[in-house]
């Protein structure tokens, strides 16, 4: 069997409330920030941004994908906080978040880290 479902089997209900509670307050933020992460598109346009602020024609060119396309999916990574736009001149320069980001990945390692310490006690 799988070592990560077998961790997963260990832990109860109530371990999952302490994890997230504690993780974030409540499972609701973690979640949401993760439905940012659901689609191929969101994740390219955060690759480009990882290399810098880029404004959208930029980001259009660097994956081949309309205006349009583009400005819905910033939209929904903005709405999760994990792009910050800037009007500089005519044109919005979007960058990441990257205390929004940071956080998101310490509420999640430690949420993963607390689960296999569970796990690793009661075995």
């Amino acid at each position: 069997m799988d070592s990560t479902l077998s961790s997963l089997d260990a832990l109860s209900p109530a371990d999952f409330e302490i994890l997230t509670s504690e993780a974030l307050g409540s499972a609701r933020p973690l979640s949401e920030a993760f439905k940012a992460f659901t689609c191929e598109k969101r994740l390219s346009i955060i690759g480009v941004l990882a290399q810098g602020d880029r404004n959208v024609t930029q980001i259009c060119d660097a994956l081949a994908l309309s205006q349009p396309a583009v400005s819905q999916q910033l939209s929904v990574l903005k709405d999760h906080g994990l792009v910050i736009g800037e009007r500089r001149g005519k044109a919005v320069h979007y960058r990441l978040n990257r205390e929004r980001l940071d956080d998101f990945y310490a509420a999640f390692g430690f949420t993963i880290g607390r689960m296999r310490d569970s796990a690793a006690m009661s075995a």
